[in-house]
């Protein structure tokens, strides 16, 4: 699953970091932080303090990766980035097959879409 891919000064930022969330994540070496918000979604000008209160995305910059959302075959990531600034972080999502990984990457908002609708095919209440 680890690629190699050769970066140019055009390629997007996240690209530095996918062999190494690759590896973290077929190796189930990232934070579970599932079930860690029981709170209802907070309103985006909340979300940078929720984030610091329970994953410390501000007050510790050191690269890590942690699990967010579990859909079983369809996994929502967030990575810390080393340094990147004050608050960002890179959404990961990952698809997996028989419990392995088969695409890995931070989603384009056609995959959200596509995602979604399909989710929403499966339940009325969306």
């Amino acid at each position: 699953m680890v690629v190699n891919i050769k970066i140019t000064h055009k390629s997007p930022t996240w690209l530095k970091y996918k062999d190494l969330v690759d590896k973290v994540i077929i190796e189930k070496k990232y934070i579970d932080g599932t079930g860690v918000i029981v709170d209802s979604l907070p309103y985006p000008n909340e979300v940078r303090d929720i984030l610091e209160q329970y994953f410390n995305v501000y007050s510790d910059r050191n690269f890590r990766v942690i699990l967010v959302e579990d859909y079983k075959d369809y996994k929502v990531f967030i990575q810390i980035p080393d340094g990147k600034s004050n608050y960002d972080f890179y959404v990961w999502r990952a698809i997996f097959e028989n419990e392995k990984p088969i695409d890995i990457k931070v989603p384009t908002h056609d995959d959200l879409a596509i995602f979604f609708i399909d989710l929403k095919s499966k339940h009325e209440d969306l």
